[in-house]
């Protein structure tokens, strides 16, 4: 539209430079008429003059449709930590055990026949009684026996003797056992039923002795569940003789008074 509108203005000026062209000419000739020239007058070139003004469209500037950049700031480099170097513990070192000394020549000859010989018996005075409740075991007799023949034996058992105030069918059972675990023996331990016979019972024991042997024997006894017609009364077992083959020496009854257990519900 603007292309056309100039278009026109050029167009008219150059009809108006036209027109003032013909009539300066005609102004300075004294004979226009005789060139055939028609004159114009200023008015008839003019023309009527434009009352309006041009409308001009001014076109806003393109808006910028594209997002600015927006810089995103790196990401920080994950931290790694430090994992300190594994150390190894050094080795520890057990020392060797010391090698025990061997053991002293034995005093006995193993595996010597039986025969004569003669067994030394005696007292251990450790034990001081005390109350026995009903079912208990308690031991009653520490004995050290000793073979000083030149000859094996063996201690078939020891022979005991209710001295104290209780009935002897208390005692529902009787038990001997050595130092080294290598002999022990029982008798009875039924309700109902007691080792005794009277006031005596054997504590079986069947202990092979060699020559200059030496142990140490504990007799128990076991007391039964049923108590009441003795509460208060007490047990006291002595060992009156040892049933062996070899000769005993010895000082019966061991120990000369015994020890004494009350009985307790």
């Amino acid at each position: 539209m603007i292309i056309t509108f100039l278009t026109g203005v050029l167009s008219r000026m150059l009809s108006t430079l036209v027109v003032l062209g013909v009539l300066v000419f005609h102004m300075g000739s004294p004979v226009p008429q005789a060139l055939g020239v028609i004159t114009v007058s200023p008015t008839e070139i003019r023309g009527p003059v434009a009352t309006t003004s041009p409308t001009i469209i001014v076109k806003p500037a393109p808006v910028a449709t594209t997002t600015p950049t927006v810089k995103i700031p790196p990401k920080p480099k994950p931290v790694v930590p430090v994992v300190p170097p594994k150390v190894t513990p050094p080795s520890v070192v057990v020392p060797t055990p010391p090698v025990p000394p061997p053991p002293p020549p034995a005093t006995t000859t193993p595996n010597v026949p039986e025969g004569p010989t003669t067994i030394v018996i005696g007292y251990i005075p450790l034990l001081g009684g005390g109350t026995v409740h009903a079912g208990q075991t308690v031991p009653v007799s520490y004995l050290q026996i000793t073979n000083v023949g030149t000859a094996s034996t063996v201690v078939k058992g020891f022979w005991v003797t209710q001295t104290g105030t209780a009935p002897a069918s208390i005692v529902i059972g009787l038990s001997t056992v050595d130092d080294q675990g290598g002999s022990r023996g029982s008798s009875g331990g039924m309700e109902g039923s007691s080792p005794f016979t009277g006031y005596l019972a054997l504590a079986p024991a069947d202990a092979h002795f060699e020559p200059g042997q030496l142990r140490l024997f504990t007799i128990k006894a076991k007391i039964s569940s049923d108590v009441s017609s003795a509460i208060g009364q007490g047990i006291t077992l002595v060992v009156s003789s040892v049933e062996t083959s070899a000769t005993v020496s010895g000082s019966f009854p061991i120990p000369a008074r015994g020890t004494t257990w009350t009985i307790a519900q």
